[in-house]
């Protein structure tokens, strides 16, 4: 469900990046837009995240959950960390602040980086110089999006510590999940 979530917030983002400004009333006439919100909205409500989108966004969600949780984290991670310059600081203790701060840039970070790999969206007829020209950034892409799972990994966690999972029927049920396909609704969008 995190990944959900992640992936969707992500989604809407390449869409629209005023996240203050995201309401289910400004995409009423946008159905990729209006069922993109109303998914993320049942994601957050289903993992107990009771905040603005902006606020999410800014990790003002975090709380003692991820803080009690942290350190059998980070002991999942430590392979990824440069443990040795840090050492001293990975055994200090940390404050859920510290760890809002993290999300915050790795965050920052991620949806930076879906501006740069969907560099090429929209662009469906091109010359084949530009194409083979635009093979050298889709290799650095590929290459980022490898390297985004780590990133991605931290944001996870932050967003579901507890590791709650629902079968779709319930998010449907219980959350407000759309039962669309978002797909099919694109294409008929575009």
């Amino acid at each position: 469900m995190e990944k959900q979530l992640l992936d969707t917030f992500l989604d809407l983002y390449t869409y629209d990046t005023k996240i203050q400004e995201w309401s289910f009333e400004k995409y009423e006439n946008n159905p990729s837009r209006y069922y993109r919100l109303q998914m993320i909205t049942a994601l957050m409500k289903a993992l107990d995240i009771n905040c603005s989108y902006y606020d999410f966004k800014e990790g003002r969600f975090i709380s003692k959950v991820q803080y009690n949780k942290w350190k059998d984290f980070k002991e999942t991670i430590m392979d990824q960390l440069d443990a040795k310059a840090y050492a001293r600081s990975l055994k200090e203790k940390l404050h859920p602040f510290d760890i809002q701060s993290i999300f915050r840039t790795f965050m920052e970070y991620r949806l930076f980086s879906e501006k740069v790999l969907g560099i090429f969206d929209g662009i469906y007829l091109a010359k084949d110089e530009f194409r083979a020209f635009a093979s050298i950034l889709n290799k650095s892409n590929s290459h980022l999006k490898e390297e985004l799972k780590n990133i991605e990994q931290v944001l996870h966690f932050c967003i579901n510590p507890n590791g709650l999972n629902y079968m779709q029927e319930e998010l449907i049920k219980q959350f407000g999940y759309p039962e669309v396909d978002l797909g099919a609704i694109d294409i008929d969008n575009f």
